[in-house]
């Protein structure tokens, strides 16, 4: 490549890198939380499940404070009917290969300490599938146990996304700029 075509590739990469800075374009980081989430009140079925402290070290590491008072947190992150199970597989002979497929789901909102709903209720859900001789799998129970801590981590992971993603971050601004459109309640 000349002297000419380096300086002619460099000019314009600079003109683009330019015009997309003035145009207020960055990257955004995976982990960014909307500032309006950086403190928290989460609400789990079990507050001791392995669940809720994978999450909150989750949303620790990227400086949301979880606060234990409902009150003290502008939002509540909501986590509803968290399941985990694997369909029943129809088996053919005890030697034979059977697909067993785990899933794990849950159902999250996010609503104002009011009790106003920004995000409505929202599903997620992982799955896998494995194969094994049914004889294996009724004599493994750490088959189990390494799917829900697998597929709850995908979720974890899912539930993350959806809550730093750029459709809950405008319906967040949207409430804090504009409360009075946040007018959905909900009833404990």
């Amino acid at each position: 490549m000349s002297c000419m075509s380096r300086w002619f590739c460099f000019g314009i990469l600079s003109l683009t890198m330019f015009a997309l800075s003035s145009c207020g374009f960055h990257l955004r980081s995976a982990s960014e939380v909307p500032p309006e989430l950086k403190v928290i009140y989460l609400e789990t079925p079990n507050p001791n499940s392995s669940f809720t402290s994978q999450l909150k070290n989750l949303l620790a590491s990227v400086d949301v404070v979880v606060v234990t008072q409902k009150e003290a947190a502008p939002y509540n992150l909501k986590i509803n009917n968290i399941s985990f199970g694997h369909s029943n597989a129809s088996i053919l002979s005890i030697s034979t290969p059977t697909a067993y497929t785990y899933n794990y789901s849950l159902n999250y909102s996010i609503l104002t300490k009011k009790g106003h709903i920004i995000i409505p209720p929202t599903d997620i859900s992982a799955s896998d599938t494995i194969y094994a001789a049914p004889n294996q799998m009724l004599t493994n129970n750490n088959t189990d146990k390494r799917m829900q801590q697998q597929l709850q981590t995908e979720v974890i992971g899912e539930l993350f996304n959806s809550i730093t993603s750029n459709g809950v971050i405008k319906e967040v601004g949207n409430c804090q700029q504009h409360p009075h459109r946040c007018e959905f309640t909900v009833s404990s």
